[in-house]
């Protein structure tokens, strides 16, 4: 190896101008390459860009597992504070953990669907009580708790760009959606994470100013226990059926 190196230096040194003139050859080389890939991106259509968040959005295996933290802020509105929500979601297949945190970090509930179940569960920590809610009456509910539709969520026909973009260093596709079908001028913005398929990141803007924000943090993958996805064993379960008041 190290006559490959000295026998490199001397025909180097006897041969300056040779060896500068290939090097100024293969520089101009890449960046001929570069631009080429750079011309080849940019004469994607939209529609075919469309496509491949589709495929992006759609990206994550059944089997596989993912958790991640997100903070929901809402702008508060006549006069109102803004609210902000703080949340952790554990993802499995079709198994759905969502804890919401109150102000000092701790848990103030949890909701769950567990794979193949028509139900969701809202649980209660504090009162050790959970709330059972059918969802099959419902297609809208059905949809929110599919994790496996949720490229039908984005309004494609509302796109106006797909660019390259970053979340925290994560590599990530901004999507820009427009909306005037309210009378308002509303953009909505989502970072797409090229790895995950997650939205890492949205915003959406009424009139020129942002009224409501998420961004996700502290993405892992990897597998999750069964209890992830189960109340503890001591939880009383009502249907939320029982609690409505009955109509003599």
């Amino acid at each position: 190896m190290k006559k490959l190196i000295y026998l490199g230096i001397l025909i180097c040194a006897m041969a300056v101008s040779l060896a500068g003139c290939s090097k100024e050859t293969d520089t101009g080389e890449k960046a001929q390459q570069d631009q080429s890939q750079e011309s080849q991106k940019s004469e994607k259509t939209l529609d075919q860009l469309k496509e491949e968040m589709k495929q992006l959005v759609s990206k994550r295996s059944p089997g596989e597992g993912v958790y991640y933290e997100y903070t929901v802020t809402v702008e508060g509105g006549s006069g109102m504070p803004e609210s902000a929500m703080a949340m952790k979601t554990w993802q499995q297949g079709e198994n759905i953990r969502t804890e919401t945190l109150d102000q000092s970090g701790q848990v103030m509930s949890v909701l769950i669907k567990e794979a193949g179940e028509d139900y969701i569960l809202m649980y209660n920590p504090a009162e050790n009580i959970a709330i059972r809610q059918d969802i099959t009456s419902s297609e809208s509910m059905q949809d929110d708790y599919d994790i496996n539709t949720s490229s039908d969520d984005v309004n494609w026909d509302g796109v106006v760009e797909i660019k390259d973009d970053d979340v925290d260093g994560r590599n990530a596709k901004l999507v820009v959606l427009k909306d005037e079908s309210t009378g308002q001028n509303i953009i909505s913005r989502m970072w797409i994470d090229e790895k995950t398929g997650l939205v890492v990141k949205s915003e959406v803007e009424a009139d020129g100013k942002i009224v409501s924000t998420m961004k996700i943090k502290n993405i892992k993958e990897g597998s999750f226990g069964e209890d992830t996805f189960k109340l503890p064993d001591d939880v009383k379960v009502m249907k939320i059926e029982d609690m409505m008041p009955t109509q003599p």
